[in-house]
């Protein structure tokens, strides 16, 4: 149980990091390309490092634990038995899931991009 509750802080401070680094890539994006110096574009790709660390371990624990679905990482974190979702698991609905997740990830991270280059533009 102990170790349990031991992943399950380092999964949170992890998922925190990834998202706190998103963020600062996304927010940086406007002011780096109003820039002039082009060593400074090399920002965005150095704040992504945490990002994808972070993600990668956080897959490498969900696959250790074979958790797939939304519903399973919610029933895990919340301490429930997750055997029971793992039966029923449906392919193209986890398909779709997983897409529907990456798709509105994807428009957020743009969207914030889009309101970082407004805003340079703005300021600058």
């Amino acid at each position: 149980m102990k170790n349990q509750v031991l992943h399950r802080k380092k999964e949170n401070t992890s998922s925190w990091i990834m998202l706190l680094s998103f963020l600062l890539t996304a927010l940086s994006i406007g002011p780096i390309l109003l820039s002039d110096n082009i060593l400074i574009l090399s920002i965005p790709f150095l704040l992504l490092i945490p990002a994808l660390y972070c993600s990668y371990r956080i897959d490498s624990f969900k696959k250790s634990i074979d958790i797939k679905t939304y519903s399973e990482i919610i029933a895990y974190t919340q301490g429930k038995n997750v055997d029971e979702l793992r039966k029923k698991r449906n392919k193209i609905s986890y398909f779709f899931e997983q897409f529907a997740i990456l798709t509105i990830f994807i428009i957020v991270f743009v969207g914030i991009c889009v309101l970082s280059i407004t805003m340079a533009r703005f300021f600058m």
